[in-house]
């Protein structure tokens, strides 16, 4: 995962109003006289490439060259073993940082890739793909969603590459679009805010989301994690006002809802609180990813009936999720049902888009086969599509 958005539980239903201009105006005067306030300006260096990475790009990359051919340069450079850029999660860093620590995150490898491109100038921009929701099931069944980032570059005649640090993390099928310099900045001083609750460093979540928010005004996200910083400094008022503005810009941003519901529940408003939890627990059950979030709690602890049955709602919901296949494969093979088994595997590969995951379904389908004494799997790997290819994929397949 390479963009926490919050930790948020699931609700559903709409906003009843918009905050008053007043109340945004109160959360400003809140923002700008916090004990610790700073003024973050390191937004403009976020892909600023420095000297030493342009002698590093003019090194590696021929400006002369057809587009496709700088676009592989600039992705081999980057992936070069003299960078030696290994991923890390918590790596909230702008693109020189990048070239400077060797290690990133998918944002801020992204940053890297920008600043290279353009200045190879190739057509590039961030792209922001929507991961499925998954839950942590415990007391509080809490949602957490995240965002992949990655890079798009256009290659002429309507295609386009798609650059991705962590491609496992990738799908064609996932929502993607593409965003803007100032959003992706917004997104980075968000990971930033959330790194700083975790460590309670108040001072800098609020600098950071304020920063955030001026970046890109009209994030939902951010406002929603500024609902909840709120909320976590018992400033209710003001958290509601600033849920209520991310529900303006995203109205069926279920985590938003809940956490507003708690505040109306702290406030003295109970009726308001309880119609948004039981719109909660409306969406959880609705929701696919929920039950195949309590189907692999079942299958780690070996439930296999309670997982399959998990399963089942999970594939009633959504028919056409290879991860959910994938999964019942497993519980089939565990349960004896193994020709079971190889088949739903295979349609799990039948939608599976990622190269590499194909080629783990491929081993896998060939050790069943050979457990069962029958030849190897006779599925072939699939041709990445044209149009939105990943070029991880296509640097793979010269070396294959």
């Amino acid at each position: 995962m390479c963009l926490l958005l919050g930790l948020l539980s699931a609700c559903g239903g709409l906003p009843l109003d918009a905050p008053a201009g007043h109340q945004l105006a109160a959360i400003e005067n809140f923002l700008a006289a916090y004990p610790g306030n700073q003024k973050i300006t390191e937004g403009r260096r976020f892909i600023e490439l420095s000297d030493e990475m342009k002698r590093y790009t003019d090194f590696h990359v021929n400006h002369k060259g057809h587009v496709q051919t700088r676009l592989k340069q600039v992705f081999r450079a980057s992936k070069s073993p003299s960078l030696g850029i290994t991923y890390d999660a918590g790596a909230h860093l702008n693109a020189a940082q990048v070239f400077e620590q060797g290690k990133a995150n998918c944002l801020s490898f992204s940053a890297l890739i920008i600043a290279m491109s353009r200045y190879s100038e190739l057509p590039a921009s961030f792209q922001e793909v929507e991961l499925p929701p998954s839950w942590s099931l415990g007391n509080d069944d809490l949602l957490m969603r995240f965002r992949h980032v990655n890079v798009v570059v256009s290659i002429g005649r309507g295609r386009e590459n798609i650059i991705d640090f962590r491609i496992d993390r990738f799908s064609h099928f996932y929502p993607r679009r593409k965003i803007s310099d100032q959003q992706a900045l917004a997104l980075h001083f968000n990971n930033l805010a959330i790194e700083a609750m975790l460590a309670e460093d108040w001072s800098q979540v609020f600098s950071y989301l304020n920063a955030a928010k001026k970046a890109d005004p009209q994030s939902a996200t951010v406002w929603g994690n500024l609902g909840l910083a709120l909320r976590r400094q018992d400033k209710l008022q003001l958290a509601e006002a600033a849920y209520l503005k991310a529900l303006t810009l995203h109205p069926h941003d279920y985590g938003v809802m809940n956490n507003l519901a708690q505040v109306y529940s702290k406030t003295g408003r109970p009726e308001l609180a309880a119609r948004y939890q039981q719109r909660s627990s409306r969406h959880r059950l609705n929701n696919p990813y929920y039950h195949f979030a309590n189907a692999r709690r079942h299958y780690s602890v070996q439930n296999y009936s309670s997982a399959l049955e998990n399963l089942e709602q999970a594939l009633r919901r959504k028919p056409e999720e290879g991860n959910f296949m994938q999964l019942k494969a497993y519980i089939y093979w565990h349960t004896d049902k193994r020709q079971a088994a190889v088949q739903w595997m295979r349609q799990a590969y039948r939608l599976e888009q990622n190269r590499r995951t194909q080629k783990a379904i491929r081993a896998q389908l060939d050790s069943w086969h050979s457990t069962l004494g029958l030849k190897a799997s006779d599925i072939e790997l699939k041709a990445t599509p044209l149009d939105g290819a990943v070029l991880e994929e296509a640097l793979n397949n010269e070396q294959e």
